[in-house]
């Protein structure tokens, strides 16, 4: 049972990799129930995509803020 919901034994599953949670840990969130090795692989994929995001916005504003260096030419 979660909260209001009951669910039969062999249907309490993870959403992602279908495993019966059989122990009783799991993660509910607003996409289903997740076992908690599913949950904390989406929470680091999150984390990283997040990063990686702010890195590109940093990156962008650091090319905005920086000048053009003018090509010279090699003789």
């Amino acid at each position: 049972m979660t909260g209001e919901e009951a669910y039969h034994s062999d249907c309490f599953q993870c959403i992602q990799c279908a495993s019966k949670i059989e122990d009783l840990v799991f993660a509910k969130t607003s996409q289903g129930i997740y076992c908690m090795k599913c949950h904390q692989a989406r929470k680091e994929a999150k984390r990283i995509r997040e990063e990686r995001e702010r890195m590109e916005r940093a990156q962008r504003m650091m090319e905005k803020l920086l000048p053009t260096i003018p090509e010279t030419e090699v003789r």
